[in-house]
C-alpha cells in the first residue's frame, strides 16, 4: 500500500509566518504551540509540516544566516589516524580512541542474553 507524502509549506510573504516563544503562527493554520529543539536565528525564509507515519507532525523552519569567516591560519599542523589513539597531531596532541565496538558489543550480549531467557509471548 502506497501512502503519499502529508506535508504543507508555506513562503515567507509580508509576515505570515510568526515565531514567539514555543508558538508558531501559520497562514490556514493560526498559531500552534511547538517544541523548538533549536535556537532560529537569522531571516526566516520557509516553514514545512511534515506528516509522520505515527501521526505525529514535524516542523522544518528554514532560515537564512550569515556565515562568519574563520581568521586567516599561519601555522600548519599534521594529523595521524591510528589504531590506539584516534588521533594524534604533530604538536603532540592525541584523542583517545572511544573504542564504541567493545562497548556496543557489551551492550548487545547483555541484550541477547535477556531475550534469549524471555518466554516467547511474554511481555
Amino acid at each position: 500500500m502506497l501512502i503519499d507524502k502529508q506535508s504543507y509549506r508555506t513562503n515567507l510573504t509580508n509576515g505570515n509566518v510568526q515565531i514567539i516563544e514555543n508558538r508558531l503562527r501559520l497562514p490556514k493554520l493560526g498559531w500552534i504551540k511547538f517544541h523548538q529543539s533549536q535556537d532560529i536565528t537569522g531571516k526566516l525564509v520557509n516553514v514545512t509540516i511534515n506528516r509522520t507515519s505515527s501521526g505525529k507532525y514535524i516542523a522544518s523552519i528554514l532560515c537564512e544566516t550569515e556565515i562568519e569567516k574563520y581568521p586567516q591560519v599561519t601555522q600548519n599542523i599534521g594529523m595521524d589516524l591510528g589504531l590506539k589513539s584516534d588521533l594524534t597531531t604533530s604538536n603532540g596532541e592525541t584523542v583517545d580512541n572511544p573504542k564504541y565496538y567493545r562497548t556496543q558489543k557489551r551492550k548487545l550480549q547483555k541484550a541477547h542474553k535477556k531475550l534469549s531467557r524471555s518466554v516467547k509471548g511474554s511481555k
